[in-house]
């Protein structure tokens, strides 16, 4: 009895401590990939602006070189900003939450958003219905609205809806246009995703702003998820009341 309780008191303890160290080995994986596409993402302007230097060098009538320079410049200077807003969206260090008008934050970023849809002959049909006590929202709907016209098709419409019930308040933002390709649905909050790669780094887009909004709706203990059905691509944040 005394041998098959040990192997058993043995086999629990493996089983436990397997439990415990789980998530501090999948953190440490995550921090180990993060470090890795950081890297890589600026490897790649920085390789250009070596490698534009030493041309300038050798021939500095040709101002190309200095083009190349300032345009890369700008690319690690967005990704460093970028990088910094993630890091500070990640907790709530320092973070000061007050009372605010959810409605009118939504109001107002769609409008910041209304030149920048009309030039892609795209429509933001907007329905506020309530307003809440949030700080830091501003730069969630302004994620959401920028995914949203950077996905939607030429002509199309972005909806915006802001509702309660007894129990949440729900924020929902759906563009007519590129879905998101089925399984990836989880994928897109991760650091540093992207689907297209090639497409992405054209655009100078790095993969962070959906984890930064992910991360601001995890502070106001929400919960963020998205679904494409029909041509259509629903981006969905619960608050709970």
């Amino acid at each position: 009895i005394f041998i098959v309780l040990e192997i058993l008191l043995v086999y629990l303890t493996k089983i436990i401590t397997k439990w415990i160290t789980e998530p501090v080995k999948k953190s440490f994986e995550r921090q180990k990939e993060f470090i890795a596409d950081a890297s890589h993402e600026l490897k790649t302007p920085l390789s250009v602006i070596m490698a534009s230097a030493e041309a300038y060098t050798d021939n500095p009538k040709e101002t190309k070189w200095l083009t190349n320079i300032k345009t890369e410049s700008e690319r690690m200077n967005d990704l460093i900003i970028e990088l910094l807003e993630l890091a500070k969206s990640e907790g709530k260090n320092n973070v000061t939450y007050k009372e605010s008008n959810l409605s009118k934050i939504v109001e107002l970023s769609l409008l910041t958003f209304e030149g920048i849809a009309y030039e892609k002959k795209i429509k933001i049909d907007y329905n506020i219905k309530m307003s809440l006590n949030e700080n830091n929202i501003k730069e969630l709907i302004e994620i959401l609205l920028d995914n949203a016209i950077k996905h939607s098709k030429e002509n199309g419409t972005i909806t915006v809806s802001l509702k309660e019930d007894n129990k949440n308040i729900e924020l929902l933002v759906t563009n007519e246009g590129e879905g998101i390709p089925a399984g990836e649905e989880e994928k897109i909050f991760e650091r540093f995703y992207r689907s297209d790669k090639s497409r992405n780094r054209k655009e100078s887009r790095y993969g962070l702003g959906l984890a930064i909004a992910k991360n601001i709706v995890t502070n106001h203990n929400g919960v963020i998820s998205a679904k494409s059905k029909d041509g259509h691509t629903t981006f969905k944040v619960l608050f709970k009341k």
